[in-house]
């Protein structure tokens, strides 16, 4: 997060990213399933349908200096926490690892309160 927020991306990078991007548009645009995606959310947020190609001007259009000071916006560190997940000392250690060729437990259920 440091890194993006001191110096540019390579403009290498910027290129392989519009690239990506591109291709797996122009590849979704051809399915049902992103146009009833895309359609169902601009209906969700009131938003007309003319706006459905402006994500590609903003692929097009995107440069090292946006993702800079985007990241020196949202990446700034003061709302950053860290996380760590640790197994609970009670019958999770008690798990013996599954082999290849035994079954998996079967999940216990949990009983309806009343």
């Amino acid at each position: 997060m440091a890194a993006l927020r001191a110096k540019p991306v390579p403009d290498s990078l910027i290129a392989k990213v519009k690239e990506i991007q591109t291709k797996e548009r122009q590849t979704a645009t051809k399915t049902n399933r992103f146009w009833l995606q895309v359609l169902s959310q601009f209906d969700r947020d009131g938003e007309p349908y003319s706006n459905v190609f402006l994500r590609d001007e903003f692929i097009s259009n995107l440069t090292a200096a946006q993702v800079k000071s985007s990241a020196e916006t949202y990446l700034g560190g003061k709302n950053f926490s860290e996380f760590i997940l640790k197994p609970e000392s009670s019958s999770a250690t008690d798990v013996k690892p599954v082999s290849p060729t035994q079954e998996a437990p079967a999940p216990k259920k949990k009983s309806k309160k009343k």
